[in-house]
């Protein structure tokens, strides 16, 4: 048996990160009651003024690229949200953008970043990711221009039923959803990331936002939209929970057995900043490896401080790790099909390679740790 430190999990212990806690199911149920909310409630007609067809590119692509800097949510939290915009009309090139940036480009995340590995890894980090989002969204959507045609010919198609339908004004959409944004918002947080926020705390917060929710949604709302919500937040939950839960749980076992040392056997730990081997290595490790919020920074740190890897890597590494995962890649799959994540997962590895080494004059790191080494 591995003795402590020594294993992969040690360094991203994914059961206490993720699943053994209850800050789980704050940051869980608030995104599918959003991600359910978005499905049923908010007029198709809304997503495709400022993320459908009709809308400006250039504000559409922004708007999926920046969504997410006011959330805090894993690889796999953000899926059921990207799922409900893409199913309400928004294009598959914003969407795939939203799902990409949506988990590495949030204030908290950025801080972190900046807070723990220093401004040479945090500004390539911020400005990077928000790049990197919006090209795979353009070239995602590109290729499956003709499919999204007629998806979008049938949206609009919906959505002129819809207005027939419904007249509810957008102050009360803008409340409504706002609150519960607000709510997956701090929902997300713990005392990991910001040492003030306690459970008293915390639910003292959550228990008002909820009953403010729920009268809103009693008063705005009849019975069979409150009805469909709840059945279109029970569809997600069964279609991701499982799923999410068996992968996480397998990925954990997995990396209870994976020596650290192997970080160094497979060129992940470099520290030759030329080496392009191990920014290939790095890029598909983090599209893979499972990083719970905010942990993607702490094993980077690890990375830099135990084994001196090099920029470059480190750099590949915090540019696929936050934003991609095998669990991720499994409900990302039930979403768009096989097709798609295989040419979106290869196209954002090569983007990231390519980005890095072309930049590999420009990255010039020293870790405060390395003195002390």
């Amino acid at each position: 048996m591995h003795q402590t430190g020594q294993v992969l999990n040690d360094a991203v212990d994914v059961f206490s990160c993720c699943i053994l806690t209850w800050d789980a199911l704050t940051v869980m149920l608030p995104a599918f009651l959003l991600a359910g909310a978005i499905s049923v409630l908010i007029p198709p007609t809304v997503v495709l003024r400022y993320l459908g067809a009709g809308s400006k590119r250039w504000a559409a692509y922004v708007a999926a690229a920046l969504a997410g800097t006011i959330l805090s949510i894993c690889s796999c939290n953000v899926v059921p949200l990207f799922a409900s915009i893409h199913k309400r009309g928004a294009g598959l090139g914003p969407a795939i953008t939203f799902l990409y940036t949506g988990p590495a480009i949030s204030v908290l995340s950025l801080i972190f970043t900046f807070k723990v590995l220093g401004w040479q890894l945090g500004v390539p980090r911020m400005v990077l990711v928000p790049v990197l989002g919006v090209v795979i969204g353009v070239l995602m959507a590109f290729i499956f221009r003709h499919q999204e045609q007629q998806r979008q010919a049938e949206v609009q198609a919906a959505a002129a039923q819809f207005v027939q339908q419904d007249h509810r004004p957008l102050w009360q959409l803008a409340a409504f959803f706002g609150t519960l944004l607000v709510i997956m918002i701090v929902g997300g947080l713990d005392h990991k990331q910001l040492e003030w926020v306690t459970w008293p705390r915390k639910l003292g917060v959550l228990v008002p936002l909820g009953g403010t929710v729920a009268a809103m949604a009693w008063r705005w709302f009849d019975t069979e939209q409150l009805k469909e919500w709840a059945a279109e937040t029970w569809k997600l939950v069964r279609q991701v929970v499982p799923f999410l839960l068996l992968s996480v749980l397998l990925f954990g076992l997995i990396a209870r057995e994976v020596p650290l040392t192997w970080m160094r056997d497979i060129h992940l730990a470099a520290t030759n900043k030329r080496d392009p081997i191990a920014v290939v290595v790095a890029s598909l490790f983090g599209s893979f490896m499972y990083f719970p919020i905010l942990t993607e920074v702490a094993f980077t740190k690890a990375m830099l401080k135990t084994f001196t890897m090099a920029a470059p890597p480190a750099i590949a590494l915090l540019l696929t790790g936050s934003g991609l995962s095998l669990p991720g890649m499994i409900l990302i799959w039930r979403v768009l099909g096989p097709k798609k994540l295989l040419l979106y997962v290869a196209l954002l590895n090569v983007l990231v390679i390519g980005v890095v080494l072309a930049l590999i004059p420009l990255w010039q790191y020293t870790c405060p740790c390395w003195s002390l080494l």
